[in-house]
């Protein structure tokens, strides 16, 4: 059996604020009790899905929750990525010159830009979406093998956070 990955990426969550905000977020799925302390599903859990999300995942061994921190490149795993050219609406899987780009805000230049292959349209990595994305932070939320988020709950993480977030969706 293989696992799926739902992360909330803090995608303008400082790096010398990423420690004190992740443990902001844990201090509030525990409340919301939306998970436990030990990181598994919470008495609240459904509030966190979208209805209808019962998929049996409280029976899995892998069914926490777990917060990362630290620069950080949020993949889609085996799903690949895709992305979308906000400028011409393009959509296309990136090329050699994505990984360098991924590569050069790894280490360290958030400004790092992209370009679209097909309008040559350019936008940092951070605000590239599309159908397989992914995402680019010092903070991400992983909730491993839960049903689907509801986009209420990822606002209000985003909330809890003071950022704007992205979803990430990865299966490994």
């Amino acid at each position: 059996m293989s696992d799926t990955i739902q992360t909330i990426v803090g995608i303008d969550a400082p790096a010398d604020e990423a420690q004190r905000l992740a443990e902001m977020m844990q201090r509030w799925l525990i409340q919301e009790g939306i998970a436990d302390s030990t990181g598994h599903p919470g008495p609240n859990w459904a509030f966190a899905t979208a209805p209808g999300g019962d998929n049996g995942f409280r029976r899995l061994v892998t069914n926490d929750v777990k917060i990362q921190v630290g620069r950080q490149v949020f993949t889609a795993m085996e799903n690949g990525i895709e992305l979308q050219c906000s400028t011409c609406r393009a959509v296309f899987e990136p090329e050699a010159r994505w990984i360098e780009a991924v590569e050069q805000w790894f280490h360290g230049d958030d400004r790092t830009l992209f370009a679209c292959p097909v309008c040559g349209g350019a936008e940092r990595l951070n605000e590239w979406r599309g159908p397989i994305q992914w995402g680019f932070g010092h903070l991400g939320v992983e909730f491993w093998n839960w049903p689907r988020l509801s986009d209420d709950f990822v606002r209000a993480a985003g909330e809890v956070l003071g950022s704007r977030v992205i979803v990430v969706d990865a299966h490994v």
